[in-house]
């Protein structure tokens, strides 16, 4: 198993990965299961230029997890910036394993060093 940090590759995955939670979840149900894939898109080149951090957890050179972290104010001391998990999904078929382990150590690591 391995952890990484995503790369414009990884996009792909990305947005599959959140309409699969969007189909999934019952925000799907709220905005009838719009998803605006350039404003996903967006929000991925966003933090791949360096406005979070997204790690990817592989398994065989297969994606089967991710990490997903934005730098933004913090909502009760905006002079604070604050690295605010947005997403953390692993695979079905590996949330037995060490895979969220590592991909959460993995954001804690990289939020730490920003401090």
């Amino acid at each position: 198993m391995n952890i990484r940090i995503a790369n414009k590759f990884d996009l792909p995955y990305f947005t599959t990965l959140i309409h699969r939670i969007n189909d999934d979840d019952s925000l799907g149900d709220i905005i009838n299961g719009e998803l605006d894939d350039d404003h996903l898109n967006s929000i991925f080149a966003t933090i791949l230029a360096g406005a979070g951090i997204c790690y990817i957890a592989e398994h065989e050179n297969q994606n089967i997890g991710m990490v997903l972290g934005i730098i933004s104010p913090n909502m009760w001391a905006p002079q604070y910036l604050f690295m605010h998990q947005i997403l953390y999904f692993v695979e079905e078929d590996y949330r037995h394993t060490r895979a969220g382990y590592l991909l959460f150590k993995a954001f804690d690591d990289k939020a730490k060093e920003l401090v």
